[in-house]
């Protein structure tokens, strides 16, 4: 399979713990990229589609809008605006960021403070702290920061591991919390497994 079908059927993201690595299509070589690799040799927004190329922004406090179809979207600057129509998968590493995204097959969000409105994504990771989400439906959410403050319409798969944060969806599944005094309340139905093994957690819905 090519390049760009990899892209359409899974151009999945793959996050490692130690040193964060997304695996996407390299716009030129076909081969799979790091995160460096990608901010060394990504295009610069430039007022065209993303066209599948991966895309770079690090200046901070760029305004920038990217249509069509991206590969790996990198954000390592702060106070940066960024819309998104569609990618494989989208980084942002920085302050005061605020990020919207209509669709995308992974999201991470780190740094502090910034604010996010996704429509749909599958795995939703959020490492940074103080961080304001607003998601329509994602596959999954794996939360390891603090003082955050996430809300879905639905997601199936929900992980927290960090503290203070709070997390409010239609529907979930799966609820598996490990860190301390989160709230995670869930309004549509029981979820079929819950697991909380922190301390002060308040889980709130049918079960």
């Amino acid at each position: 399979m090519g390049c760009a079908g990899l892209r359409r059927t899974t151009a999945a993201a793959l996050l490692l713990a130690a040193g964060m690595v997304v695996a996407a299509c390299s716009s030129e070589s076909g081969e799979l990229s790091s995160l460096d690799d990608v901010a060394a040799s990504g295009s610069r927004p430039d007022g065209q589609d993303c066209d599948g190329r991966d895309m770079v922004i690090d200046r901070d406090g760029e305004a920038v809008v990217l249509e069509g179809e991206c590969a790996v979207v990198l954000v390592r600057a702060n106070g940066v605006t960024i819309d998104v129509e569609s990618a494989a998968s989208v980084v942002a590493e920085g302050q005061g960021i605020v990020v919207t995204v209509k669709n995308a097959q992974s999201v991470v969000l780190s740094g502090r403070s910034g604010r996010s409105t996704i429509e749909t994504v599958g795995a939703l990771t959020v490492e940074g702290n103080g961080i304001t989400a607003d998601i329509g439906s994602a596959a999954s959410i794996d939360l390891s920061g603090s003082g955050n403050m996430l809300s879905f319409d639905s997601v199936p798969t929900i992980t927290v591991g960090g503290n203070d944060n709070s997390l409010h969806t239609g529907g979930a599944d799966n609820v598996r919390v490990t860190g301390s005094q989160n709230t995670v309340v869930w309004t549509d139905g029981a979820v079929s497994e819950l697991s909380d093994t922190g301390e002060q957690n308040t889980l709130t819905g049918a079960r």
